[in-house]
């Protein structure tokens, strides 16, 4: 069901593959693999060339961050990209020998920026995704990418925060771990419950959202069907 959720949000932005949009890495990876997670202003250069991208630190997710700008390069030269491109975002990081640093992938290893981060608005976090400062960091990410769903207009990045949140869902030991906070009150205080919990049902209203066109009229879409088949229907049903 999720498959087909994403798939349909896809279509919509016009993006014919899968693959484009979604996340082929599991969010629980790039937490475990990242030394530093941080969200800040990164000058994204397209080399891959040691110290040739830096993110201005704004505030650390895991890990101290040794200075308030940290020089780091990307696993592969960027190819969708040329020149230095600023975001922010939320970035993963893995020690790439003395004071250099190595962006872990967020979604995907193909080469375009957006596989290794997550853009964010910039800013404080609102309290309502805020965590406390002692929360594990899959918690502090899972905030900061909530917020970032419901700030976020655009298809392809929304596919792509869906994609990591629902993500957590195949993950045995995280939904054993956090099973305890399923309940409306406590999910509150707990953002990985809260995404266990909301996720499908919020991608699902911003698919639909997406679909209705002006005056109320439902757009053309492909849904993605269990068994692999597709279904193209005027009417959105």
């Amino acid at each position: 069901m999720k498959r087909a959720l994403i798939t349909v949000l896809a279509l919509v932005a016009g993006t014919t593959g899968w693959a484009e949009v979604t996340s082929s890495v599991p969010l629980t990876q790039s937490v475990n693999g990242a030394q530093l997670i941080v969200v800040g202003d990164v000058a994204a250069s397209a080399s891959a060339a040691p110290g040739s991208s830096s993110v201005q630190v704004l505030r650390s997710l895991k890990g101290s961050a040794p200075a308030n700008t940290l020089l780091f390069r990307w696993p592969r030269a960027l190819v969708d990209s040329a020149g230095v491109k600023n975001v922010h975002a939320l970035v993963f990081l893995a020690p790439d020998g003395p004071g250099a640093w190595v962006a872990v992938p967020a979604t995907g290893n193909s080469g375009r920026l957006a596989d290794y981060l997550f853009v964010l608005p910039p800013g404080d976090i609102p309290a309502e995704y805020s965590y406390p400062s002692d929360s594990e960091p899959l918690d502090k990410v899972v905030g900061e990418l909530r917020y970032a769903i419901a700030a976020e207009t655009g298809a392809h990045r929304l596919a792509r925060d869906y994609s990591a949140l629902l993500s957590l869902q195949d993950s045995d030991a995280v939904v054993a771990q956090h099973v305890g906070a399923l309940t409306p009150k406590a999910a509150k205080s707990c953002p990985t419950a809260m995404a266990l919990q909301t996720a499908g049902a919020s991608l699902a209203r911003t698919v639909r959202n997406l679909l209705v066109g002006p005056r109320g009229s439902i757009l053309t879409f492909v849904a993605t069907l269990p068994d692999g088949r597709s279904r193209r229907s005027p009417s959105g049903r």
